[in-house]
């Protein structure tokens, strides 16, 4: 008995370092949690099927029947296990704060770094111009950006949640984790409900992550160890949890219903472990579930798209759809044991270093960390500056024709350079926004990037820098350097589109005042019937 037990606490290393029974929490509540993990990754790998079936243009019922509350489930479930699981850890009081931060370190990194660059290099098997951001490998909170995998939001915020325990840890946080997490969490529904524009959804800055609805979930887990302790726990929780999920998913507030099914699925969470007595056959096949859990998330949307580009055309979509779900379950049988190995051996050669160069090791993360953000915070007041110099040339320069912007912006100082080349790819209809791709490179300035302005119906719609690399739009350039990010990605609202105008992209070197109008696109007309793409890519990328 006692060697079952110690194998049922040793489950959780699947996704962190602890073992919980002892900090009160027993053994057979960790298995009640392996088994919601499991089913969180299912119902995440559910969703992005239906989603992407629809999405590819083979059949959009599945996605009606298997909606966006498959996914939120999911999510907010594995943020609320993590917030259990941390406040767990705090309250053991058995590790460090740079340990714990070097543990986490090594539990997300290596798989994630694998699977992204495996990802990259299949794209670049199947099809040239494949775009990837540097800057994403670091997980930082930058906003929006193109991540390699897809799914890479949820481990930016998880990320965050490391640093916060840490940091509750180095300041002996422990006696006060209940007043810390309660007052968190009412800080984050306060402002989800009053201040909704202060919520930049699944990709905020650093500023405004802590207070992210998406926070609710671990917030309201972290208050689960203390919950259970006090005897608060019982089957009323499920109850409560699936009404709060349930009406957050409902919720006209959209920030407020998001926080709302986050403290939702934390009770149920909770409730989870009051089960106990689970069959050992049911025992074994969900623990193993579990502890693939990670490996599931990571290699799902990559499966599921690699099924999907080489199903036959002929194939049932139902079965094309059960295909792209069995292949994702095979992967992660066969990457899930190999991820938990080398954990397991990454986390020893932690414990091996000294305290000195655990120090330094998180020093360098947390340095690595705010570098990226600073790159990007400096990226954003240079669009600042560059949207500020074309709205200052008066209305008559924001008209769309070239030649009175050719006009007014050598009187600032900045010359029309045909060295600097650009191109819009395609303008495609994403739901509810159109994306716009393209690329701009200045080339007797090639490590200074552009600032890409979308100019229509005298407004700026769109300012964006070069942020991706593509080998193709490179090879074209005949650059030599292969560390140019040249490519970039837009969003705009299909209502910003006037039809009978078009769109003006320039491109602005601020440092060496040069600019130049490289291309104009019409409006899409209709937007939903949106599909324009351009065939001269061979020529030109």
């Amino acid at each position: 008995m006692k060697t079952e037990r110690l194998a049922e606490a040793s489950i959780v290393a699947a996704w962190s370092p602890i073992v919980p029974d002892a900090a009160g929490i027993q053994p057979d509540r960790i298995a009640s949690i392996q088994y919601l993990r499991a089913a969180a990754a299912f119902c995440v790998l559910i969703f992005h099927a239906s989603y992407y079936l629809d999405a590819v243009g083979l059949d959009d019922r599945f996605r009606a029947a298997f909606g966006r509350g498959f996914s939120d489930f999911g999510v907010y479930t594995f943020f609320a296990v993590s917030g259990f699981l941390m406040g767990v850890q705090v309250e053991k009081r058995s590790v460090a704060a740079p340990a714990f931060l070097l543990h986490r370190v090594v539990r997300i990194f290596p798989l994630f770094w694998a699977i992204a660059i495996a990802a990259i290099c299949l794209r670049l098997l199947v099809k040239t111009g494949v775009e990837w951001d540097p800057l994403t490998f670091l997980l930082a909170p930058i906003g929006e950006r193109i991540y390699p995998i897809g799914v890479e939001w949820t481990l930016v915020f998880e990320v965050s949640f490391y640093l916060y325990t840490a940091a509750i840890i180095a300041l002996g946080g422990a006696r006060f984790l209940p007043l810390i997490g309660c007052s968190w969490l009412a800080a984050i529904l306060t402002v989800s409900l009053i201040f909704p524009e202060l919520q930049e959804g699944r990709f905020p800055h650093l500023l405004r992550l802590p207070l992210s609805e998406y926070d609710s979930a671990f917030a309201a887990g972290l208050l689960i160890p203390w919950s259970i302790r006090r005897g608060y726990v019982g089957h009323s929780f499920l109850a409560t949890g699936l009404a709060l999920f349930a009406g957050g998913q409902f919720s006209d507030a959209a920030a407020f219903g998001i926080a709302c099914s986050g403290v939702g699925c934390a009770m149920i969470v909770a409730w989870a472990t009051t089960l106990s007595n689970h069959p050992r056959s049911l025992s074994r096949v969900f623990h193993s579930l579990g502890d693939w859990s990670y490996a599931t998330y990571l290699v799902h949307v990559p499966v599921i798209l690699a099924v999907y580009r080489f199903a036959s055309t002929a194939a049932p979509s139902p079965l094309v759809w059960l295909a792209a779900i069995g292949i994702t379950l095979v992967a992660s049988a066969l990457i899930g044991p190999f991820d938990v190995t080398l954990y397991s051996r990454l986390k020893r050669a932690v414990d091996r270093q000294s305290p000195r160069k655990r120090i330094i090791f998180c020093v360098g993360f947390l340095a690595l960390t705010l570098a990226v953000v600073w790159t990007v915070s400096a990226e954003g007041l240079a669009k600042s500056k560059a949207v500020e110099l074309v709205a200052g040339l008066g209305e008559d320069a924001l008209s769309l024709h070239v030649a009175e912007l050719d006009q007014m912006m050598p009187r600032h100082g900045y010359a029309n350079s045909l060295r600097i080349e650009g191109k819009i790819d395609a303008i495609r209809n994403k739901g509810q926004e159109l994306r716009i791709s393209g690329w701009a490179a200045d080339l007797e300035d090639v490590l200074t990037r552009p600032i890409v302005l979308a100019i229509h119906d005298n407004q700026i719609l769109v300012a964006t820098t070069p942020a991706l690399f593509r080998s193709d739009v490179l090879a074209w350039l005949g650059l030599a350097h292969p560390w140019v990010p040249a490519a970039f990605v837009g969003s705009i609202a299909p209502d910003q589109c006037s039809d009978d105008l078009p769109i003006t992209f320039v491109a602005i070197n601020l440092s060496r005042k040069r600019y130049r109008v490289f291309d104009a696109r019409d409006c899409p007309k209709p937007v939903s019937q949106l599909s324009t793409t351009h065939s001269e890519t061979a020529q030109k990328p």
